[in-house]
């Protein structure tokens, strides 16, 4: 126990208290957004081939701090060194969390790489956001030490549920399943608090438009074009994909969010709460994340983009974008009709016959954009692009010393 003499000592081998006694306890939010996944694009019918799957080595997630929770007068610190999070989300999904390098009062919670969370594309041409997944861990505890003066918070190592909910579930779209509305009530997650959940997904309202500071092009494009013909399999393309090519200046963004919260009540524990939170009725998160100069993190996914299905008559063109917060990549289809084709050209076999599928990287300025042929073995770059370039495609590097002069180009595998 802390002594009231002003000295300092160890609590519990974990607080040390300086000054006034600190009085330990705990707080259990309602719940914390740990990601946000969004959905592949799909394919009419039910047969969509799409998906997107975080595996080993993938660490999405987010950093995490709760200051704006406190009063500013109180003293704050942040007592971290390192935990596990989770026990659900459907496959034993887990999560690990560490002091941040960057930000005292914060913490990166990742995605344990030993778990995986996949998502499969709907059953509709185009992307349909009722099918993004947010990922929740429910009734977090959290050591909190008060004094008349000072609050010291510790996320604790407990096993809290993670329990992802769909996007159609939370706008009422879709009905969500009994266990899955009872999961939530049990942890004081009632349907007036969708609203707010929904808020940490931006894309929930269907809006295609994308925040340029928190979504940043990852400069890859795929064909989103259906069959030729009514009897040929809908196109596929699977790949890794990274943000290791990301260009940004600096960018940050944050995303600040209330939730419920239960405070102990043994003592007078609650008087020094009253006195150190805002609000003892909630607790505020702060999730946010930045880009550093010229490159990203090292985030991968494995996707598979497929086409989609014959008649399909929308946007034939898929960007990747990387979800600066949740470090999580979206999927837009767009319109190239206005847009500028700064190289189209073929990729064909030694034998003549197009290549498709195939993987076309087109590096400019020192930025690579990589994009991947149709079922014809055809491929577009398209925005305003100048000046000496490489393409490279089926083991093949071509050397452009002018882009605007060559705005075709067959690459031929030899």
């Amino acid at each position: 126990m802390g002594r009231g003499d002003g000295a300092s000592t160890i609590v519990n081998g974990t607080w040390l208290a300086v000054g006034p006694k600190l009085h330990q306890g705990a707080v259990t939010p309602k719940y914390l957004v740990l990601t946000v996944i969004y959905a592949p694009p799909g394919t009419n019918g039910g047969h969509s081939s799409s998906s997107v799957s975080y595996s080993a080595g993938s660490t999405t997630g987010t950093t995490t701090s709760a200051s704006q929770s406190f009063k500013q007068a109180n003293s704050l610190s942040l007592e971290a060194s390192g935990g596990f999070l989770g026990n659900g989300g459907g496959a034993g999904l887990s999560f690990d969390w560490s002091h941040s390098s960057t930000d005292t009062q914060s913490l990166d919670i990742k995605k344990s790489t030993t778990s995986t969370i996949n998502r499969t594309g709907p059953s509709q041409d185009g992307i349909n956001h009722d099918e993004d997944a947010i990922y929740l861990l429910l009734n977090p505890t959290i050591n909190l030490d008060l004094s008349s003066s000072s609050a010291r918070w510790a996320l604790a190592n407990t096993r809290s549920p993670i329990q992802y909910v769909y996007v159609g579930w939370l706008n009422g779209h879709v009905k969500m399943p009994t266990n899955i509305s009872s999961a939530l009530s049990m942890a004081g997650i009632s349907p007036s608090d969708y609203k707010d959940i929904l808020a940490r997904d931006p894309l929930a309202n269907g809006s295609n438009t994308l925040d340029s500071a928190r979504f940043v092009p990852i400069n890859t494009t795929f064909p989103y074009e259906p069959p030729y013909a009514s009897t040929d399999p809908v196109p596929t393309i699977t790949t890794n994909i990274t943000d290791s090519s990301t260009q940004t200046v600096g960018s940050e963004v944050d995303d600040t969010y209330k939730v419920g919260l239960s405070v102990s009540t043994s003592g007078n524990y609650l008087d020094f709460a009253k006195a150190s939170l805002k609000d003892t009725a909630s607790w505020e998160w702060t999730n946010k994340s930045s880009i550093s100069n010229s490159t990203g993190t090292v985030q991968t996914a494995s996707v598979t983009v497929g086409g989609p299905a014959f008649g399909y008559t929308g946007p034939t063109l898929m960007e990747l974008y990387i979800d600066t917060i949740y470090h999580t990549f979206a999927f837009a289809v767009v319109p190239v009709q206005a847009q500028e084709a700064s190289l189209k050209g073929a990729v064909v076999a030694s034998t003549g016959a197009h290549l498709a599928s195939t993987e076309v990287i087109l590096t400019v300025n020192g930025i690579k954009h990589r994009t991947f042929t149709n079922s014809k073995g055809e491929y577009v770059f398209w925005g305003h692009a100048k000046g000496a370039a490489t393409v490279q495609a089926a083991g093949v590097t071509r050397h452009l010393s002018d882009l605007n002069a060559t705005k075709t180009l067959t690459i031929q595998k030899r």
